[in-house]
C-alpha cells in the first residue's frame, strides 16, 4: 500500500469515529423506546399502534438539529406513523397553529416537556424552532 492511500484509509477511519462520537447511540434508545411502546401499543392521540417500529417514536425537537436531547425520553411522543409524518411536517415549518389544531393533546404536551427541558438547561442548541417555541409558548417570559 501507497504512503498516500494509506494516510486517505486512516483520514476516513478518523472521520467516522468523529461523527460516532458527535451522535448519540440512537439504536440503543429506539430498543428502550420501542419497550415502552410495545407495552402502550397506542399512539397519544388515541389511535391504535399494532406492531410498533421506530416510525412510532416522534422526537419533539428534531434529533438531527437537537443532539442534546435526541436520547431524552422528554422530548419523545408516541404516534401513528401517518401522523409522525404530518406531525413532523407542520414542526419544520413551524405551523403551530396546525399542531394546535390537529394534535391538541399532543402539542399541548409536547411544549410543556420542551419548556421543561429548557428551564432545566437540557437543550444545548439555539435553533429558531425552540426560539419561535419559547417566544411563543414560555408564560414565565411575561
Amino acid at each position: 500500500m501507497t504512503p498516500k492511500k494509506k494516510d486517505r484509509i486512516t483520514s476516513i477511519k478518523n472521520s467516522s469515529k468523529k461523527k460516532k462520537l458527535e451522535n448519540p447511540d440512537l439504536s440503543g434508545f429506539f430498543r428502550l423506546m420501542l419497550e415502552e411502546l410495545s407495552t402502550i401499543r397506542m399512539s397519544m392521540t388515541g389511535k391504535a399502534i399494532h406492531f410498533p417500529t421506530v416510525c412510532n417514536v416522534c422526537h419533539i425537537l428534531p434529533k438531527r438539529l437537537y443532539k442534546s436531547v435526541a436520547t431524552c425520553r422528554d422530548n419523545i411522543v408516541f404516534l401513528h406513523e401517518s401522523e409522525h409524518t404530518v406531525f413532523d411536517m407542520y414542526l419544520d415549518r413551524m405551523e403551530f397553529d396546525k399542531l394546535e389544531t390537529e394534535f391538541p393533546f399532543v402539542w399541548k404536551y409536547a411544549v410543556k416537556k420542551v419548556l421543561d427541558m429548557e428551564s432545566r438547561g437540557m437543550i444545548k442548541e439555539r435553533g429558531r424552532l425552540i426560539i419561535e417555541i419559547i417566544d411563543r409558548y414560555d408564560r414565565r417570559k411575561d
